[in-house]
């Protein structure tokens, strides 16, 4: 137990303990957060999340004082308390380079990878862009892979627009125990998401580096045990989470998911591109969107084109692990709270996920 640096929290509102404890509870150099005008966002939910912005070089030297305050706010929050330390970077003053890049995971980075014992594989599922079924593809794949006697696990890495608890059916607040979060399980399946934090109609207005610390905090801080597979269903664009997971996770590889037209190749080949030059393993490309059914004719209509994904893949020498259709059965399943393999396990698009999970494992135990 560390030691009580303050125990007045106890009667106050949550707001205003927080306050009070940002006072009473010091930083090293005798001052306090407050009175340094150190600004703060405090998330209500099961577990809270006080988020603060610290000057960006002090960096991980506050580790010890955020568990204090931490501590010393236990008692204002029974449902608990998250303390998370973020660092607004100062704008550059002109633009690097044009061959300038992020630092590779290969390479020195200013901070420490995150230990995930006990996870086989991680795999990011990204697009580049919104709108291709990216999270339908991350539910039902891990519910495929869950099917086929792996433990799997789910964490929604969309911090500003999570959709997996929705997905898979998650109402209940997550919550705490021993210092973890503990990820609520769904058909089989381990499952953790900003969405299970924060209260449904709270959006997360954060700046890249809270969001990139939430990221690090969700793969850290949960319960997640041994795993086969941990897949991560990315936000759209080639940002600050993609970024983190390369320079703090080294084990991590993707899979990419695009709909056959050019428009959504044009964002997966941008995706492909800084998976590269993040060195981050990919392990190949799902199509999406590929075709529909007439259901009075039979005929296959390709709204969206068909093959693009595919002849690209073949092009570019990633694996193709297979193609979807255009189904409305997808879409309702997911929005009702039980994804396709979970409502209709043994449809014919639902063997299309299981040939789509048979292939990602053959790409995995071939990168190993």
């Amino acid at each position: 137990m560390r030691k009580r640096l303050f125990s007045g929290a106890t009667e106050m509102s949550p707001a205003r303990a927080v306050e009070t404890t940002l006072r009473a509870v010091l930083l090293p150099n005798g001052r306090d957060a407050v009175s340094l005008g150190w600004k703060y966002q405090l998330h209500r939910g099961k577990p809270s999340i006080l988020a603060l912005e610290v000057p960006q070089a002090l960096g991980e030297s506050l580790d010890s004082w955020r568990e204090d305050l931490a501590e010393n706010l236990a008692s204002a929050f029974p449902d608990g308390i998250r303390v998370v330390l973020t660092a607004e970077q100062k704008p550059q003053a002109s633009l690097p380079p044009a061959s300038s890049a992020p630092t590779p995971r290969n390479q020195p980075a200013n901070r420490e990878a995150i230990p995930l014992d006990g996870i086989r594989n991680l795999i990011a599922i990204a697009s580049g862009k919104g709108g291709v079924g990216k999270s339908t593809v991350t539910a039902n794949l891990a519910l495929a892979l869950s099917r086929a006697g792996f433990k799997v696990g789910v964490l929604d890495a969309d911090i500003y627009g999570p959709s997996q608890a929705l997905m898979l059916g998650v109402t209940e607040r997550a919550e705490a125990q021993d210092g973890k979060i503990l990820p609520h399980e769904v058909g089989g399946i381990k499952i953790a998401s900003m969405g299970t934090l924060l209260s449904e109609d709270k959006a997360a207005i954060w700046r890249g580096p809270m969001v990139q610390q939430a990221l690090v905090q969700l793969l850290r801080d949960v319960a997640w045990d041994r795993l086969d597979y941990l897949l991560l269903d990315f936000p759209p664009g080639t940002g600050d989470i993609p970024l983190t997971l390369a320079q703090r996770v080294p084990q991590a590889t993707a899979v990419l998911v695009s709909t056959p037209q050019e428009v959504a190749l044009l964002d997966v080949r941008k995706a492909a591109t800084m998976f590269r030059r993040l060195s981050v393993p990919l392990l190949g490309i799902v199509e999406n969107m590929s075709g529909q059914r007439c259901a009075h004719c039979g005929e296959i209509n390709a709204p969206f084109g068909q093959g693009g994904a595919k002849s690209w893949a073949d092009h570019e020498g990633i694996a193709f692990l297979g193609s979807l259709p255009l189904d409305n059965s997808l879409r309702e399943s997911g929005d009702a709270g039980a994804p396709l393999l979970m409502a209709e396990p043994d449809s014919p698009v639902a063997e299309l996920f299981y040939e789509i999970a048979a292939n990602l494992v053959k790409a995995t135990e071939k990168k190993a």
